[in-house]
């Protein structure tokens, strides 16, 4: 594939993801896409869909791909980040979120500070864990969750109308999570989302969601 046609399937992918969720149709265009791939918009695309199925290993190694490519790509450092996050390195993740922030310091954007602020929290709370403790510190729940976002975004695109639609609905799940951070059981609680559909999906992704051992043994979140 040429350059232009690369990024016509690179469209073609988003926009079907957007619209009909990680069907076969877009693992199809990746796999087109891997064979040809050339620059850093080509890698960072496979990178973020290897993120989407939750496989962090191969999405980290796409996204450095992409910042060898151009190490001006703070969205491709975003997707590194997210990566070593849902791998539960957060000393990793803080690396390569820091080199978001320098990236963008001039744009001051508020949103990459605390994505850092939350990755260095979670780093702290696993390397000096409290003496009296159990279960999941917030910041690390909340670090891992928000690693795969863009898991949870692709079960949710489709049943959206609009881009603001987005920030209009909300998903309260409870999980259930043994002595070595697997989640055994996942269930949603309250949502407004528009779609069964949706809702189900959202609930696989956590299910194959990892975290850190709980102090004290099997936790449960809600």
């Amino acid at each position: 594939l040429e350059p232009n046609n690369r990024a016509v399937v690179r469209g073609l992918a988003s926009l079907l993801l957007m619209t009909k969720g990680a069907t076969p149709e877009v693992g199809e265009l990746m796999e087109q896409l891997q064979k040809v791939a050339r620059d850093s918009d080509d890698y960072h695309a496979l990178a973020r869909w290897e993120l989407v199925q939750q496989r962090p290993e191969r999405g980290w190694e796409l996204a450095l791909r992409a910042t060898a490519l151009d190490p001006g790509c703070g969205n491709c450092f975003q997707t590194a980040a997210a990566a070593k996050a849902q791998q539960l390195d957060f000393a990793g993740a803080a690396r390569y979120q820091r080199v978001v922030v320098n990236l963008s310091a001039e744009q001051a954007n508020p949103n990459v500070l605390s994505r850092l602020r939350l990755l260095e929290a979670a780093r702290s709370s696993v390397a000096e864990p409290r003496p009296t403790s159990k279960g999941l510190a917030k910041p690390v729940v909340d670090a891992v969750l928000g690693a795969s976002y863009v898991a949870f975004r692709a079960c949710c695109e489709r049943a959206f109308e609009s881009k603001d639609d987005e920030a209009k609905h909300v998903m309260a799940a409870r999980l259930e999570v043994d002595a070595q951070g697997a989640v055994t059981a996942a269930e949603s609680t309250s949502s407004t989302l528009p779609a069964a559909t949706s809702v189900a999906c959202v609930v696989e992704k956590l299910r194959a969601v990892r975290f850190p051992p709980p102090a004290g043994g099997a936790t449960r979140l809600s």
